[in-house]
C-alpha cells in the first residue's frame, strides 16, 4: 500500500497542477485567448483521465468500491456518470467551437469536480493506512 500511497501523492500533485491550468485556461478563454486556450487544454484533459483512470484501476483491483466513496455528499458512483456527460459535452463545445461554453464547463463543472477528486483521493489515502 505504500506504492499506492506514492501514486496517490503523485495523482494529487497532478490535480493541483490541473486546478491552476483550468483556471488559466478560462482567463485565457475571457480575453480571448482561444487558441492558447485550446493547445493548453488538450494537454491537460489527459491528466483528468489519468487521474479518473487510476481510481478505475484500483476498483477493478478490488482496493476500493466507488459506493463507498463520498465528497460533498456526493457519491462516487452517481458521480462518475455525471461526469462522462459532462466530459462529452467538454468535448462537443470544442468541436463546435463554441467557446462560452467551454469556458463555463471548465469553470462551473470541471473545476469543481477537480475539487472533488482531490477530497476523494484523500479519502483513498487515509484508506490505505488503516
Amino acid at each position: 500500500s505504500g506504492d499506492i500511497r506514492d501514486e496517490i501523492k503523485t495523482q494529487l500533485t497532478a490535480l493541483d497542477r490541473l486546478e491552476v491550468d483550468i483556471k488559466s485556461i478560462v482567463d485565457n478563454l475571457y480575453a480571448g485567448r482561444v487558441a492558447k486556450s485550446m493547445d493548453q487544454f488538450q494537454s491537460r484533459i489527459l491528466t483528468l483521465q489519468e487521474c479518473l483512470s487510476y481510481i478505475q484501476k484500483l476498483k477493478d483491483a478490488g482496493r476500493l468500491q466507488y459506493n463507498q466513496l463520498s465528497a460533498q455528499d456526493e457519491n462516487m458512483s452517481d458521480k462518475i456518470p455525471k461526469v462522462a456527460n459532462m466530459l462529452k459535452e467538454l468535448s462537443n463545445s470544442i468541436q463546435i467551437g463554441d467557446t462560452v461554453l467551454m469556458r463555463d464547463l471548465l469553470e462551473y463543472e470541471v473545476l469543481p469536480f477537480v475539487s472533488y477528486l482531490r477530497i476523494i483521493y484523500g479519502k483513498i489515502s487515509d484508506q490505505q493506512r488503516a
